[in-house]
């Protein structure tokens, strides 16, 4: 377990993360605040002369050594995401980025050496008197700027709209899941927002081996508490037990196993209310 701290002027957010950590919790103005420091801290974007000059330039710390956003190839994901815009293939591009790297693999490699010996034959076919022709030597890279992806489901074309809620988040997951283990050049952390975490989307979490941070409203199962980050009238690491038994300690809870078990039974009842109606004579 790594500790992660992003900063900004007097603002300080220290989390301790083996690969998951969910932000949850009623405090929607902490939680906004927290994310635009560590997206500043880690895309890379320069700041306004107004932000530096009044609080300062967004850091961000791993194990209390300042870190480089160029080490770490960061991701943000919802689900607002665009299939058909990724499909474009521009720089920023997540679709871009999983080709790119699917290409490099070892299993195609021969394939584009095969494909470069016979343009460096076609070339030699063009030669004449007036002209000796070359053919650019393709990389994976050089590859997207001729390639066409298209997503398919079920055989047919498609696009976001032909997906729901967990397929679409799954959909770039699974993407991140295979870059974060086959791209050794970098290391990759991912900021996942979503408004509600199913099952099936924990499920996929739990198996990935990058930092995924969750931003979430809503839960239907409720992860470890040393998984979660809470956002309430303080902002508390749940994986640091001596916070959890302070919380409850003024309550007349006495141990740790009791404060542990008392943070759940609210975490829960904070989950059964996904399940409440105006119907409902409960």
């Amino acid at each position: 377990m790594r500790n992660f701290t992003f900063q900004k002027g007097n603002n300080k957010y220290s989390l301790d993360i083996s690969y998951l950590k969910y932000c949850m919790g009623m405090n929607d103005i902490e939680k906004y605040k927290f994310k635009q420091i560590l997206i500043e801290s880690l895309n890379g974007s320069k700041e306004s002369e107004y932000s530096i000059s009044n609080s300062g330039k967004a850091k961000f710390f791993i194990d209390n050594k300042e870190a480089s956003h160029k080490n770490i190839y960061f991701v943000n994901v919802d689900h607002n995401f665009s299939i058909l815009d990724n499909l474009k293939l521009s720089s920023k591009s997540l679709v871009t980025k999983y080709l790119e790297v699917l290409m490099s693999d070892i299993e195609y490699i021969d394939t584009i050496n095969s494909i470069n010996i016979l343009l460096e034959a076609f070339g030699q076919e063009l030669d004449d008197r007036l002209f000796t022709s070359r053919f650019a030597t393709y990389t994976p890279k050089l590859f997207l700027k001729i390639l066409m992806p298209m997503f398919i489901k079920e055989e047919n074309q498609a696009n976001e709209y032909d997906l729901d809620y967990n397929e679409r988040i799954l959909f770039q997951l699974a993407m991140i899941d295979y870059l974060s283990k086959n791209d050794v050049t970098q290391e990759y952390m991912c900021l996942l927002e979503i408004p509600l975490l199913t099952k099936e989307i924990k499920d996929y979490l739990d198996k990935m081996r990058c930092v995924v941070i969750v931003i979430v409203n809503r839960f239907k199962v409720l992860p470890k508490l040393s998984d979660i980050y809470l956002f309430d009238k303080k902002v508390v690491d749940l994986n640091n037990e001596e916070d959890i038994y302070t919380i409850f300690i003024q309550k007349g809870i006495c141990t740790l196993e009791e404060a542990k078990k008392e943070m759940e039974r609210l975490l829960e009842m904070e989950m059964k209310k996904l399940d409440m109606s105006i119907f409902d004579n409960k």
